[in-house]
């Protein structure tokens, strides 16, 4: 072609009378296609496809060379199976071998035979020839300005579908050196170029019928479907359980102002099927593009997210350029990847946020016991929806109960969270907690779940709760109250998985103590403001007074069962200052979260309040040993109730500080009240379902 980069003359062949056959091979290199045109002589030919190893050449690549170039055969080539067999012996014959295609010659008769071989590039082979170019410029200097024509984005790969008849005559493209005023002239009356003045004949005979141009229509995208560039097998920048983002070197570019559609499209197979289980279509516009080079070319560096894929998958990627309405080979498989399968969510890293929650009855004041708690959700979540957090919370200080407890399964409500000064924000979990102990060092930290698993817990948050105002009471729950199962339980979707019901299940229980759930005694409130404990069942209307501590906080109401500890007087040994020194009550697992009910006498007051505090009790009843007949200084030296005075007034101010639940004293009478109605219900349990 004009202003390719080779324009040199075709390469001349010699062989010699009587010789062996010449070995198989290629007649040109680099993907190009050949034809052997005879100058002198005779020869025999075999000729195989190696492309598909050994298929016979096909028969009508010499029935067109005839056509077109008015050439006729001497001897037709013969056809055996899988090999192409004939004789050359007219001057000027032709031998046309497509790229792929191998040839063994052999002069025959007398003389030797003389060939011109020529080497040309067409859309039937333009992308091999590219590619083997390409390759080969890595070592071949030479044919790196080959490399770089082809590979040129503005290079025009426009075929006629007929040639003009200027151009058919082989003598025209044979003689050496070329006569370039038959391609112009070619050109010319090809495009009407001619200054002839055209008559309405001509004009007439110019315009094509609806056939010819439905047959150019068809050639021309037939042309451009097989020169748009074969696109290197696409690689795997990065995997998700239902998506996998591909990366990928495009080499195709539309001239200025073309308005024709086109971009990529993506297929995937399972493992190595060839089989496709799903396809993708994006368009130019769709896709994320940045330059990279190398030693010879500019390319665009490709990316696209392939979405709609299953976990637990291999795949294998392919990819193609459409353009309009045709478009590229397919390009090679992708390097296989093998998809995530379905897991619990990530561990939530970030801490959540805390902040105490105004209380209405307060006017605006902050309450000591409820807290709203804010969290980022998982990086990711397992690859199934999640469904809920598991929140859990412990104490901080020294003096108090330091395990971690299970508050329960919360459901998800998203809030839109400012995150930073310009307003930006961030979909977050959003949630409150209530029946907190007021004026308490908290630590919490979350664990996200799904129908697969539960998540390791994240990491926590400290806070300390107010104290509570004494305008209003507010109650602090425990078992037995009804906020309870709401904040451990709640029901699940029925689509919910059974094994993640199961295992968010066990994973309660095994956070919880296993006496959690069951029934040790009746509910009571007990409120150390107004001095009364109030039995918690309809019909009853029991309620029993009492004298409350000096050191009680007196400002909120505890609901929750009454256990009597073991041992009852709580004289164990004698406790020393730290908790983890001490030795605890017996049934301490069934104290957490209970109101513990304990026997004077054996040791100090607040040694048994202590006690119960370590082993996580909400509230003490201590019960009198029959001495007081009422809440006087007889009962208690240096206090009377009916001064407002509160019991232990006179005992050293330093235990009593690390007290921080209620601590109250009931009359033997009402606490054998009390007891009957504890020797009621023990024995029955209360279970709770997921």
């Amino acid at each position: 072609e004009k202003g390719g980069p080779y324009p040199h003359p075709p390469a001349l062949m010699q062989l010699l009378p009587d010789s062996e056959p010449t070995p198989l091979s290629a007649v040109c290199p680099a993907g190009m296609n050949g034809v052997l045109e005879l100058a002198g002589g005779q020869i025999e030919f075999m000729a195989f496809d190696s492309n598909t190893q050994g298929a016979a050449l096909a028969p009508h690549f010499a029935s067109k060379a005839e056509e077109l170039v008015e050439v006729t055969f001497k001897h037709q080539p013969s056809w055996d199976g899988d090999v192409a067999s004939g004789s050359l012996s007219a001057l000027g014959s032709l031998l046309v071998l497509p790229v792929g295609h191998v040839v063994s010659l052999r002069a025959t008769g007398s003389s030797s035979a003389t060939l011109f071989k020529y080497c040309f590039v067409d859309a039937s082979n333009f992308n091999r020839a590219k590619e083997a170019t390409a390759l080969r410029a890595h070592v071949d200097p030479e044919t790196r300005g080959m490399s770089s024509f082809l590979a040129s984005l503005l290079l025009d790969t426009t075929m006629q579908r007929v040639p003009p008849s200027a151009a058919l005559p082989w003598a025209a493209h044979s003689s050496w050196p070329r006569n370039e005023a038959v391609s112009e002239t070619a050109s010319a009356k090809e495009d009407g170029s001619s200054t002839a003045p055209k008559t309405g004949r001509s004009r007439r005979g110019n315009r094509r019928s609806q056939k010819d141009w439905q047959a150019e229509t068809r050639w021309k995208w037939r042309v451009i479907g097989l020169t748009l560039p074969t696109l290197s097998p696409p690689t795997i920048l990065d995997v998700g359980r239902r998506n996998v983002t591909l990366g990928w070197l495009s080499g195709f570019l539309v001239k200025a102002g073309d308005s024709t559609a086109y971009g990529y499209n993506i297929t995937w197979h399972r493992g190595h099927s060839r089989e496709v289980a799903g396809w993708k279509q994006v368009s130019h516009e769709q896709v994320e593009v940045q330059h990279a080079y190398d030693d010879y070319h500019v390319h665009d560096l490709t990316y696209s997210l392939v979405d709609e894929l299953e976990p637990d998958v291999s795949y294998t990627f392919r990819i193609m350029v459409y353009y309009g309405e045709t478009s590229s080979p397919s390009s090679a498989s992708s390097r296989i990847v093998h998809t995530p399968a379905l897991s619990a969510p990530s561990r939530m890293e970030s801490p959540p946020v805390l902040w105490r929650r105004p209380s209405k009855q307060d006017k605006g004041k902050l309450t000591g016991t409820k807290l709203s708690i804010v969290a980022s959700p998982p990086v990711d979540d397992g690859g199934a929806d999640v469904k809920g957090f598991i929140v859990q919370r412990r104490h901080v200080q020294e003096e108090m109960h330091d395990d971690w407890v299970t508050l329960g399964s919360f459901p998800i409500h998203w809030v839109d969270h400012v995150v930073s000064d310009d307003g930006a924000t961030e979909h977050r979990l959003a949630f409150e907690l209530d029946h907190l102990l007021p004026n308490c060092d908290y630590e919490f930290r979350i664990a996200a779940y799904n129908k697969i698993g539960v998540a390791a817990p994240g990491t926590g948050s400290r806070l300390r709760t107010n104290p509570v105002s004494r305008a209003g009471e507010e109650v602090v729950g425990g078992s037995g109250h009804r906020s309870m199962p709401l904040h451990h339980f709640r029901e699940l979707d029925e689509d919910f998985h059974t094994d993640s019901a199961a295992e968010v299940r066990e994973h309660l229980k095994a956070l919880h103590s296993s006496t959690f759930f069951e029934v040790h005694g009746p509910v009571v409130t007990l409120s150390d403001l107004l001095q009364t404990v109030t039995l918690e069942k309809p019909g009853t209307g029991l309620t029993l007074p009492v004298w409350v501590s000096h050191w009680s906080p007196k400002a909120y109401k505890v609901t929750a069962e009454v256990i009597v500890t073991d041992p009852p007087m709580g004289d164990l040994s004698e406790p020393n200052k730290l908790p983890s020194t001490r030795t605890p009550l017996h049934n301490a697992a069934t104290v957490q979260h209970r109101i513990a009910l304990m026997e004077r006498g054996g040791v100090p007051l607040v040694h048994k309040a202590a006690l119960a505090q370590d082993a996580g009790a909400l509230a003490v009843i201590v019960t009198d040993d029959g001495k007081c007949t009422e809440f006087d200084q007889l009962c208690c030296p240096g206090a009377d109730k009916k001064f407002g005075d509160g019991f232990a007034k006179l005992d050293l101010a330093a235990p009593w500080e690390k007290i921080r639940i209620p601590v109250v004293l009931m009359l033997r009478a009402d606490a054998d009240k009390l007891l009957e109605n504890i020797r009621l219900v023990r024995g029955t349990s209360l279970s709770s379902e997921l």
